[in-house]
């Protein structure tokens, strides 16, 4: 079942960059981009902590807890960064 929720979520998050590129969403994954990329695991163009391409993660719509308001499965460190 996880595999399935990750292709779900690499599926929305291109998904959700190809409406930006219209103009058709609002959607910010800048501020997620720069996170990425200054974090010690983010270089190139996928995360070498789960393997997901960069691009595709930070358009992902991940649910996000309540308590410190951010994504649910989207960074994988512990505590997420973004």
């Amino acid at each position: 079942m996880e595999f399935f929720n990750n292709l779900w979520y690499i599926f929305t998050g291109y998904t959700n960059l190809i409406l930006h590129i219209f103009g058709l969403k609002r959607f910010s994954a800048i501020k997620r981009y720069y996170i990425c990329k200054r974090c010690k695991y983010g270089k190139g163009i996928s995360c070498k902590k789960c393997g997901c391409i960069i691009i595709a993660k930070i358009w992902a719509e991940y649910p996000i807890s309540p308590i410190d308001n951010k994504s649910i499965g989207g960074c994988p460190l512990n505590p997420p960064k973004w």
